[in-house]
């Protein structure tokens, strides 16, 4: 309780008088289950000190409380209070209820004792409307308890769909969650409880996240013997992370040869092995015949359990026999690769055809979606480089065999765009010598009588590790000069310019702005760029590409 001195003016009078506040919700001894009545209004004479917007009048029961403001009646419920409060003056007193949204709603000049018994009638029944939601909850209160103290256990990797059966047990506790509770009012082990809900539900994620960061690391190293014995040679980190793992849903993402089937074979292992699944509920799945197969041998020596290791092809027949009674009769071009083939080309040939917004997919994505992007930036040589260029055959739309991924994307905006071009010819002087081997610039364009060269390197001038920074800017600044000595134009473009999405809605302007006349551009139709990937063979490479035919699904 504390004192402060207030005062009016009424009338040309200066009244002063104490005020008493005191929050009733913690000291007012009360019965759990029952709820008080009460009713009482302003006086006459108290409308005269009062403002009309305070309530004026007030009735309490089991429901709530309505209080008259300004001839307008309002219903607060008990789950809508926060706090209740009363101050006295001199000759009347206020009552004040603060609500959840941080609203004050008072009823003022209410004789002293009666605004005494109506504050103690407000927290009585606030405090017995929070126990008996307490009561009416207790069992999901202590479900909920009992499943986030399992769940803090940490004995497992928690997936997502683990938490939705606490949640829905949460979420039927909103009643309860949404209270003003405060100390007191409860006892302290149904608060702790009711906190620790709280607590959980406002941040159940991010705990998921903390105690499975926990759990990973703490297995990998439990786990280690088995790890570096499950398969041929002992799996790496980032293989046993990818094990121990057990999401609802796990993508993992490595290059071809990597050891995804060694995760493969070893997560079902470790699944058995911890429990979590019975052999007889886990499908092990394969793109092709041959990799179904190895998957199949490999899991049979290593623990002999009966895995199903299926095709998709298997698997759908396998579903079909037993919804129908008897499998499906098979097209001959399920069994036969050429006639597949074939097939395929005469769906593609057809929808190209008939297709508009097929076709131009279909060529956006021979334009730079046929291979995986990546930068110089990424790899550790030149001999992993030129490794993924040879596996990925950057080839542009006009037939040529680039050097990088940012080189074809160029290549394939000139040609798309009428501009003709020379990839990688001499150049027009000779300009060999001990230091320098005869110049070839990137791209010849001849309507515009100039060179583009395309140079690997960042916005503040660094290289890739495995080129020689100094050496490498070096040779720029050599190429600069060698146009600049014989006249010629150069138009530079560079790696930061793919990586800021500039490489080329740029080019146009740099063309024109290095040869200073208007670019003309006649852009090329979308069915005479693919009937010259067809032409180029490309389309046929695009089939026998290895997604069609192998791999396996992890």
């Amino acid at each position: 309780m504390h004192y402060r001195p207030e005062q009016r003016q009424v009338g040309g009078i200066l009244v002063v008088y104490a005020v008493f506040a005191m929050p009733v919700s913690a000291n007012i001894p009360v019965q759990a289950s029952t709820f008080a009545s009460a009713q009482l209004a302003r006086s006459m004479i108290a409308n005269l000190f009062f403002p009309s917007y305070e309530g004026c009048r007030a009735f309490c029961d089991n429901s709530g409380v309505t209080i008259d403001v300004g001839g307008h009646r309002r219903l607060l419920t008990y789950d809508q209070f926060a706090d209740v409060t009363y101050s006295v003056g001199c000759f009347w007193g206020t009552v004040t209820v603060v609500t959840t949204d941080g609203d004050r709603v008072k009823v003022s000049g209410l004789p002293k004792a009666k605004a005494r018994g109506l504050a103690r009638a407000l927290a009585q029944n606030f405090i017995a409307y929070v126990r008996n939601v307490a009561a009416e909850l207790a069992k999901p209160l202590d479900a909920a308890d009992f499943e986030i103290a399992r769940f803090y256990i940490g004995e497992r990797y928690v997936a997502a769909h683990m938490l939705r059966p606490l949640l829905a047990i949460a979420e039927g506790l909103a009643p309860l969650l949404r209270l003003a509770i405060k100390p007191g009012m409860l006892s302290l082990e149904i608060e702790a409880k009711v906190k620790g809900v709280a607590d959980f539900v406002a941040n159940h994620e991010q705990r998921r996240m903390v105690l499975n960061r926990e759990f990973v690391e703490a297995e990998i190293a439990a786990m280690k013997p088995f790890f570096d014995a499950v398969e041929s040679n002992p799996l790496t980190l980032a293989q046993r992370r990818a094990v121990v793992v057990d999401e609802d849903r796990n993508l993992v993402v490595a290059a071809a040869g990597s050891g995804k089937t060694s995760v493969i074979v070893a997560k079902a292992r470790y699944l058995i092995k911890k429990d979590l699944r019975p052999p007889e509920e886990i499908l092990m799945m394969a793109f092709g015949r041959h990799a179904s197969t190895e998957m199949a041998d490999r899991f049979a020596k290593r623990i002999g359990a009966p895995v199903t290791v299926k095709t998709f092809h298997a698997l759908g027949l396998s579903i079909v026999a037993s919804a129908e009674g008897a499998p499906p009769a098979l097209s001959p071009i399920a069994e036969d690769e050429k006639r597949l083939q074939k097939f395929l080309r005469q769906t593609i040939d057809r929808l190209i055809s008939n297709d508009a917004r097929f076709a131009e997919i279909f060529l956006r994505w021979f334009q730079g979606h046929f291979a995986p992007y990546r930068s110089h930036w990424e790899f550790k040589s030149w001999g992993e480089y030129w490794q993924y260029i040879r596996e990925n055959e950057v080839r542009t739309l006009k037939g040529d065999q680039v050097r990088s991924f940012e080189e074809c994307e160029i290549a394939n905006w000139l040609y798309l765009n009428g501009i003709e071009y020379e990839y990688e010819p001499q150049y027009e002087h000779d300009v060999s010598s001990p230091e320098y081997r005869q110049y070839k610039p990137d791209f010849y364009l001849p309507g515009l009588g100039g060179c583009l060269k395309h140079f690997t390197k960042n916005e503040y001038w660094g290289t890739p590790d495995f080129i020689d920074r100094e050496r490498y800017l070096k040779g720029i600044f050599w190429k600069s000069e060698t146009h600049a000595q014989f006249g010629t134009v150069l138009v530079e473009t560079y790696s930061h310019e793919k990586a800021a999405g500039t490489l080329v809605t740029g080019l146009k302007a740099k063309l024109e702005e290095r040869t200073g006349e208007p670019l003309k551009i006649d852009p090329m139709s979308v069915d005479k760029a693919l009937e010259a990937l067809k032409e180029h063979g490309r389309v046929d490479d695009f089939l026998n590409r290895p997604g069609f035919f192998g791999g396996h699904f992890v």
